[in-house]
């Protein structure tokens, strides 16, 4: 019974450990590459480029959708039904 806890407690901590790290990793990357500071189309969009999109019916891939479209790259949208994207 106690290893058994014991086993619980070490793994529990190795769990806590690994997120803390990988938020410590998002700080970081944040900080070093701020998405709201690039500007996408002076960088990517090179005469004509072109974006795929997955999930572009709804949520964030819509939201994508809606700024690349704004930013004159063309765009190949991809949906689970034909229904959404007409």
């Amino acid at each position: 019974m106690v290893f058994c806890c014991l086993a619980s407690f070490i793994y529990l901590l190795g769990v806590i450990g690994t997120i803390r790290l990988g938020y410590e990793l998002y700080k970081i990357l944040i900080e070093v590459y701020p998405i709201s500071k690039i500007d996408v189309k002076a960088v990517y969009n090179k005469g004509g480029s072109y974006a795929v999109i997955t999930g572009s019916t709804n949520g964030i891939g819509l939201s994508y959708m809606k700024y690349l479209a704004s930013q004159g790259f063309n765009l190949v949208c991809i949906a689970r039904s034909e229904t959404l994207l007409n």
